[in-house]
This record gives structure tokens, C-alpha cells and sequence, in this order.
């Protein structure tokens, strides 16, 4: 149905955000590593209570906007934005696998500087402005409540699996040495999402 396909949509776009190369991944997969996946647990809830100030945020601001084509254009051109955002960080992570290791960070320490990251992170929130302003607008707030729960558990579950591939020494250096190829294949696709994305923005532009 139309209402399971927007869901799918918005859990594939968290997925994309979850398992794009950066800062947090490395730290998730160097930490579990050096001190197994238990570690990285304070990253995790850090993480995920960014995520969620963020989310009843835009959802709480975005529901008093009226309905209309204007704001359809910029959810577009939020998504647009989005999808360039992690094509550009696609293309300069080639050297993420060498970052140095990290020390043993304490569990405040995690908690809290990860818990800013996903605050200011760019990426999630143009991602959930987008899905907000636009095809999640109009949810009520219990579904809206029952998705947020459904998307920590997601969450959990995407950055542990991670964590523990990441884990293995063989996993990590197989990925090393084919991460230039295929992050840069993947970045190709984004870049045709956002064009996608883009259309709708130029034909409302173009009927002002």
C-alpha cells in the first residue's frame, strides 16, 4: 500500500544516514574492536537521543505549516540537498580506514560528544526536515510516537551490526582495500537521486 511504502522509504533513507562513512562509524568500528561491542553502547544512546531532539523538533514545528505546493518544493529540495551532502562525503571518506585509533573514551565522554554530533549533523537533519515538511507531515501523534520508537530500535540494530563487523581486523581490512571503488559507485547513485529530487523543485519554480 501507499502508507507501508512511505514508512519503507523513510527507514531506507535512516539506513543511508546510519551507514554513511563518518566520524561515527569509525568510532563505532575502532571501539568495538579494541574494547568489543559493549562499548560502543554510550555512542549508541548518544546517537539516538540526538536523533530524537532533532526528530520532535521538526515534526512539532512542521505540523502548524498549512499544506501547499511551496512546501512541497523545499521538502524536495531539502531531500536534494540531502542526497548531495552524502555523495560529497562519500567521495572524501577514502581515507576514514586510517584514521588513527582511538584511546578508551569514558562513557560520558561518548555519550555526550556524540550527542552533539548527531545534533549538528547536517545530514540528519535536512533528512528529517525533508521527510517532515513533506510525505510524513501529516502522521498522527501516535503513529509519529510509534515511529520514533521503531526507528531507535532500527538504529540499534544497523549500528550494532556495524559495530561488530567492523570488529574483525579481516572484515575491516577487505573493506579498506575496495572502499575507494565502491564509495565512489555509490556516490554516482546519489547524485541521481538528487537530480530526481530536484525535479519537482524546477517544474514549481517554473509554474511561479
Amino acid at each position: 500500500s501507499e502508507t507501508l511504502q512511505l514508512y519503507v522509504t523513510y527507514f531506507s533513507g535512516l539506513f543511508l544516514i546510519l551507514s554513511t562513512p563518518g566520524p561515527n562509524i569509525i568510532m563505532l568500528g575502532c571501539l568495538s574492536a579494541l574494547y568489543g561491542v559493549r562499548s560502543i553502547m554510550p555512542l549508541l544512546l548518544g546517537i539516538t537521543a540526538g536523533q530524537i531532539v532533532l526528530a520532535v523538533g521538526f515534526y512539532g514545528i512542521f505540523a502548524i505549516i498549512p499544506e501547499g505546493p511551496l512546501w512541497s518544493a523545499v521538502s524536495n529540495a531539502l531531500a536534494a540537498l540531502f542526497m548531495l551532502i552524502i555523495a560529497w562525503q562519500l567521495i572524501t571518506s577514502s581515507a576514514l580506514f586510517d584514521s588513527a585509533t582511538p584511546k578508551k573514551i569514558p562513557p560520558i565522554t561518548q555519550f555526550i560528544s556524540s550527542f552533539i554530533t548527531a545534533v549538528g549533523n547536517p545530514i540528519t537533519g535536512l533528512y528529517l526536515a525533508s521527510q517532515f515538511l513533506g510525505p510524513l507531515k501529516s502522521i498522527e501523534g501516535s503513529i509519529f510516537i510509534v515511529l520514533l520508537l521503531l526507528s531507535i530500535l532500527f538504529e540499534f540494530i544497523v549500528y550494532g551490526s556495524i559495530g561488530l563487523i567492523l570488529s574483525h581486523p579481516s572484515i575491516r581490512s577487505r573493506i579498506k582495500s575496495s572502499f575507494c571503488l565502491w564509495t565512489r559507485a555509490i556516490a554516482c547513485v546519489f547524485f541521481l537521486f538528487a537530480i530526481m529530487h530536484l525535479q519537482p523543485v524546477i517544474a514549481f519554480a517554473g509554474g511561479m
